[in-house]
């Protein structure tokens, strides 16, 4: 079941809360300012053995709201990414696209997971946008998806 409501860091009616069947457990996620939490970040950032786990870089931009503990999520599909970055000691969005590798490349590309395979496509960080906003590297890559998908 899902239900959507007012987030509590950017007060937009964009907060998505899902309830994972069969138990007491859910995840949040606001697509208008792009932070998250679960059942397991409840509490205080000091306190929660989750939030221990997190990187020092999102240990410093979660935050604390409404009973739960926060952190800038970020979205992986095929056709690119977006996720937060700092730029100027501020958290910021990217956005990758997935790209091609040409085929005289991608002997420069070993899968990992595929010993003696090669990857033919690669997120183009050269190329990365930028945005202040997470909402507008959303509307960036649902307009690549649709570009892709017609």
């Amino acid at each position: 079941m899902s239900i959507v409501i007012k987030c509590s860091l950017c007060g937009e009616k964009s907060l998505h809360i899902n309830k994972i069947e069969g138990t007491t457990s859910d995840t949040r996620q606001c697509i208008n300012c792009g932070y998250a939490s679960n059942t397991n970040l409840k509490g205080l950032k000091e306190e929660n053995e989750q939030f221990k786990t997190f990187s020092e870089f999102i240990q410093k931009y979660s935050k604390e709201s409404d009973g739960h503990i926060w952190f800038p999520s970020m979205i992986n599909l095929p056709i690119g990414s977006l996720y937060p970055i700092e730029k100027d000691d501020t958290l910021k969005w990217a956005y990758v696209k997935m790209v091609d590798i040409p085929e005289e490349e991608q002997e420069n590309y070993p899968d990992e997971l595929n010993p003696g395979k090669f990857l033919t496509k690669t997120l183009d960080y050269d190329n990365q946008q930028i945005f202040d906003d997470y909402i507008f590297g959303l509307a960036t890559m649902r307009d690549e998806v649709k570009s892709v998908n017609g």
